[in-house]
């Protein structure tokens, strides 16, 4: 069994009101400088997986899911490939964009879309899973 992070000021992610509100980061899947691949959690307890799509100087963006702590663990298994999130969930699929500004604000936008594109790239000849044992990017940031 696979245990989540507790939400903290020091885990505090982005605050997206279609979300639920504030996010914390509460399980790192891939990490390089900085999370790319991870959970975050609202207060709710609802889950979302966060794929980093783009990184520029002043623009990050994210597809993410909202996902079962169930598939979760399925896909943490290798039960679930990527594919299979992308058609569990095509219907709670969002591109999630961040812009840094110059005045040190930022922006958050959000959109709902169909992952047409990740079907086609994730096609059911190319079933892709999360390597836990090579990379062993599963745990707590935070602790």
């Amino acid at each position: 069994m696979v245990t989540l992070g507790k939400r903290s000021d020091k885990n505090k992610f982005l605050n997206i009101e279609e979300f639920g509100g504030q996010l914390y980061i509460v399980r790192v899947l891939m990490y390089y400088d900085y999370p790319r691949f991870f959970v975050c959690q609202n207060k709710n307890d609802e889950l979302y997986l966060f794929n980093e799509t783009r990184d520029e100087k002043d623009f990050e963006a994210w597809g993410v899911i909202k996902i079962s702590y169930e598939d979760l663990i399925k896909f943490y298994k290798n039960e679930l490939s990527f594919r299979d999130l992308y058609v569990i969930y095509k219907d709670n699929y969002w591109d999630v964009n961040h812009y840094f500004k110059d005045d040190n604000t930022t922006e958050t936008n959000i959109k709902k879309v169909e992952p047409t594109e990740l079907l086609e790239f994730y096609s059911d000849d190319r079933k892709l899973y999360y390597d836990a044992s090579e990379t062993d990017m599963w745990y707590d940031l935070y602790e």
